[in-house]
């Protein structure tokens, strides 16, 4: 899903996640959770990722609507 849908090649026109798809990311971001970067500032920048994700998740949940791109 995340690799598939989200961060493909950087461009969108109007792509969406359905709920299911959104619950899939949700289990996916579990597993981004547990890697980690020996770099510091690729760290930072893989867990500024995270966050923005979840935050895009736990609205969709909300308002059970997907999310556009």
């Amino acid at each position: 899903m995340l690799l598939g849908k989200v961060v493909y090649d950087g461009t969108h026109g109007g792509d969406l996640l359905n709920l299911q798809d959104v619950e899939d990311l949700a289990v996916e971001m579990d597993a981004v959770h547990a890697l980690h970067c020996p770099n510091l500032r690729d760290e930072e920048l893989l867990r500024n990722f995270e966050t923005q994700m979840i935050d895009l998740i736990r609205a969709s949940r909300s308002v059970r609507k997907p999310i556009v791109f």
